[in-house]
């Protein structure tokens, strides 16, 4: 069985001689159209150390083969804020320099990025393995759900010369037993592509499911671990504890119990949920705070609580951890809200937990019925009202807007309301992106679209962080006018984003109502600052910053903030223009810097877009 394998693999060892060195690549994890060194120096970009590299490394751990990890991302962000002169157009260099160094015969290469236009010259990972195919020198391998998805483009292309798709430390043991031996003695496995004589081929063999066991322990000083908030964030959350506050990462779950159709995990990782053992994760978290000084840590889950039991457990060991270390940690991902109990809610808080999300994704019962998603907006209101009992926990929703290009205005309307009635302290807007093919739909999207549009939040495409749109497409509070009917085209959909983020999350924000019983702008302001850090020019943030000074008594900070605004305001037209659109230069003009006039500036603001947050 896969003698064609062999063969195939005898053929390129003729030209690349195999050497027993292996080195993993994780790419880049942002896009460069959109990059911008001070958000860099600063530290906003996302830095995720490479978990599933050194799973791979793990997995490989008994053979003779000499692995090394290159964090390709932590490289650049390294480079870029330690060395002004660096031209990070040029990051390619970083990879060959550690090639160079290193001399492998074989490169695995995989990435995290959203999923833009993949095949655009500057796309990192596609980049990466344009430049090692140029070089004729390795035998290389391309992973992850993005290789998984266009494994026969990649190959068609000579992108590389296998696909070891959806996960793969099994898959792996099996290729490498034909790089070193030639056959295998293993269980035969399929999901390894390859072209050979222009047809694409897969591996014969059964479908294997990864066995979750062990922990990272032994594979930690591959990476730099311990020293990734010295060139990154992981999400607001991390920035909100604090940059100098040394984080990591942890994983209790692979899969996702729910079928949504615009996700792609089980697409990725099969039906169903599997876990870790509680007491493995808990001796991985213990070594990371004991070894590497980590203090705190996101959870990488897309289902951390789907089985209350097993959360419960590492949660017991986490709060045992929190009263030793100081510990804390989050979960970016969203929640499967209909998981939550009050129970689990004490636990989590008691444990450490400084804030999550859950994925409401749509307050439509239309559109969720369209996602297929297992939750209904009466199921998400009950765990709103759980998650408004712990407000020292910095709760929010995901939402998504512009679904399949089949979403109407109406629709989103629906949602933006109900993200209003559910009181959280943040709604975190997305415009709808296709990850793979399985998130393709039938819609309405053009072409272009269907390639891909960039990032998830718009703002994030461009390097000054704003949204460039042509004369045909509604902006500003008109938005809210166009037909209900109406499914938009993506270029409008970023303008109702930019509506509905500015509205809901800024002047219809709980924590900034003295009325209410959530009045917080602490909480708020410690939010904002850590989101701002990728936005260092916005310029209503920094309003906003000023008005939640001013309702807490900081006029100091608060005329520092004020300042700041009418600088961003002078030195950008396209501020000028957003800040005329929202009615915010009567606010600017008047000065909001002690708590009266903060709330009625406010309050008076709030009342002109009130009838589309009631």
């Amino acid at each position: 069985m896969n003698k064609r394998l062999s063969n195939y693999i005898e053929s390129l060892k003729e030209n690349i001689p195999y050497n027993g060195r292996l080195l993993l690549v994780q790419s880049p994890q942002c896009l460069f159209d959109g990059f911008n060194r001070d958000i860099a120096v600063n530290r906003g970009y996302y830095a995720y150390p490479p978990i599933g590299l050194q799973w791979l490394a793990k997995a490989l751990i008994d053979r003779q083969i000499d692995v090394e990890i290159l964090d390709l991302n932590y490289c650049l962000l390294e480079k870029v804020i330690s060395d002004e002169t660096f031209d990070y157009t040029n990051w390619i260099e970083l990879l060959d320099e550690k090639l160079a160094s290193f001399c492998p015969s074989v490169v695995g290469v995989t990435s995290i990025n959203v999923n833009s236009n993949i095949y655009e010259k500057n796309y990192p990972l596609t980049k990466i393995l344009r430049f090692l195919r140029d070089k004729e020198k390795y035998i290389i391998l391309a992973g992850g759900a993005i290789a998984t998805d266009e494994r026969s483009e990649f190959l068609k292309r000579s992108y590389c010369h296998f696909i070891v798709s959806h996960e793969a430390e099994n898959k792996i043991n099996f290729l490498f037993d034909f790089i070193q031996n030639g056959d295998s003695s293993a269980t035969p496995l399929k999901k390894i592509y390859y072209k050979q004589e222009n047809q694409i081929i897969e591996t014969e063999g059964s479908d294997d499911i990864v066995s979750l066991e062990g922990n990272l322990i032994g594979t930690f000083d591959m990476v730099p671990s311990g020293t990734y908030n010295k060139i990154g964030s992981l999400n607001p959350y991390s920035r909100m504890v604090g940059p100098d506050v040394p984080f990591a990462t942890f994983q209790l779950f692979r899969g996702c119990p729910a079928k949504c159709a615009y996700c792609d995990v089980n697409a990725f990782m099969g039906s169903g949920v599997r876990h870790f053992p509680a007491k493995v994760v808990l001796e991985e978290m213990t070594y990371l705070v004991e070894e590497k000084n980590i203090r705190h840590f996101d959870v990488v889950d897309d289902a951390f609580i789907s089985k209350r039991s097993v959360t419960a457990e590492l949660l017991e060991g986490v709060t045992k951890l929190r009263k030793k270390y100081g510990i804390t940690w989050s979960s970016n991902n969203g929640l499967i809200g209909a998981s939550i109990t009050p129970k689990l809610l004490e636990m989590m808080s008691e444990s450490g937990c400084v804030g999550f999300r859950i994925g409401a994704e749509s307050g439509s019962p239309g559109m969720l019925k369209k996602m297929r998603k297992p939750a209904t907006v009466s199921s998400l209101r009950k765990t709103a009202g759980f998650l408004n009992r712990y407000p020292k926990m910095f709760t929010g929703a995901n939402y998504i807007i512009g679904l399949f290009g089949e979403e109407t205005i109406g629709q989103m309307l629906e949602t933006f309301k109900f993200s209003n009635e559910m009181n959280l302290d943040w709604s975190s807007w997305a415009t709808f992106q296709i990850t793979s093919s399985s998130t393709l739909g039938s819609g309405n999207l053009t072409e272009k679209e269907r390639k891909g549009g960039g990032d998830f939040v718009p703002t994030k495409g461009d390097s000054k962080r704003i949204i460039k749109y042509d004369s045909d497409v509604v902006v500003g509070p008109d938005v809210f006018s166009l037909p209900l009917e109406e499914i938009p085209s993506m270029d409008q959909v970023k303008e109702v984003w930019f509506a509905f983020n500015f509205i809901g999350n800024f002047v219809n924000n709980k924590n900034l109502k003295k009325e209410g019983g959530n009045f917080n702008p602490e909480k708020f302001k410690s939010w904002v600052y850590a989101v701002r850090i990728c936005y260092p020019e916005n310029a209503y943030m920094s309003l906003f910053l000023a008005i939640a000074y001013a309702l807490s008594g900081h006029q100091e900070m608060a005329s520092q903030e004020y300042e700041l605004t009418k600088e961003n305001l002078e030195k950008s037209p396209y501020w000028q223009e957003r800040f005329s659109q929202y009615y915010l230069m009567d606010i600017v003009s008047e000065a909001p810097l002690n708590v009266e006039k903060a709330d009625e500036l406010l309050s008076n603001l709030r009342q002109k877009f009130i009838q589309w947050i009631l």
